[in-house]
């Protein structure tokens, strides 16, 4: 999952978002599972087997379908609560489409080379730059849905209970030593704004992922609560096909 170079570029990896894309599936089989304040306690003997696991983890997930409260509060406006659906396949792939009332409000699919953003009329007029939010969304999807490649960070020491990293494209995480649970991502992007992601994880058929997550930064706050979550489950490739609509935004090689 985490092989492809990672910088503050838009690389392959970065097309899922993250990250975060999502169709209106049923998920049959799928359920909420209990609320875990963190995952499990993890052994590891030094910094190299801590960044092994982590990686581990990662590579557990292949595709992924979910459905999500999205509650999203613009730098300028009100907050507004939307109803979401995310698919996501490793590592290029995502789409997020969010909904009010069972009206489309936003539609944003992430490929490796470009993304496709679709706004309602409504939504256009009442907020002109929503589409330029967006955009700023897609840089920081992917970590809303696998996190970094962790092979290439560096351990930077901090607090004991505490694992902190870095990477040389201005991103860094703080991590629960003890359980290997990411606190908070901090990551500068391509036009040098700073996202800030806070995730709380749980146990998906005993894989670790996204319960909820909070970012923040260009766009505003966004939160996203996750329910109905699908891993490693047969997805349509049309499931990526943006709408007609959509208008198309290449992203940085």
């Amino acid at each position: 999952m985490n092989n492809t170079r990672f910088h503050s570029e838009h690389k392959p990896w970065l097309g899922l978002v993250a990250g975060v894309c999502m169709l209106a599936f049923c998920l049959a089989g799928c359920h909420t599972p209990a609320l875990l304040v963190t995952l499990p306690a993890i052994r590891y003997a030094n910094d190299a087997e801590a960044l092994d696991h982590l990686t581990q983890r990662q590579n557990q997930i292949q595709t992924l379908q979910a459905q999500a409260t999205l509650r999203l509060t613009p730098p300028q406006g009100k907050t507004q609560t939307l109803d979401a659906q995310l698919v996501h396949i490793t590592p290029h792939h995502t789409r997020l489409r969010a909904s009010k009332l069972n009206h489309n409000v936003f539609d944003l699919t992430v490929t490796p080379e470009a993304a496709f953003v679709a706004v309602s009329k409504r939504v256009t007029r009442e907020s002109p730059d929503a589409q330029a939010g967006l955009l700023h969304l897609a840089r920081a999807l992917p970590f809303l849905i696998q996190g970094p490649p962790y092979t290439q960070a560096r351990v930077v020491r901090g607090a004991p209970n505490q694992l902190n990293l870095a990477w040389d494209n201005r991103v860094t995480a703080t991590l629960d030593s003890a359980t290997l649970t990411p606190l908070v991502f901090k990551l500068i992007d391509d036009q040098g704004q700073t996202i800030i992601l806070t995730p709380t994880y749980t146990l998906y058929q005993n894989i670790p992922w996204l319960q909820q997550v909070s970012a923040t930064g260009p766009f505003g706050t966004l939160k996203l609560t996750f329910y109905n979550v699908a891993l490693n489950d047969t997805l349509n490739p049309r499931a990526f096909t943006p709408p007609r609509r959509a208008t198309r935004h290449p992203l940085a090689p």
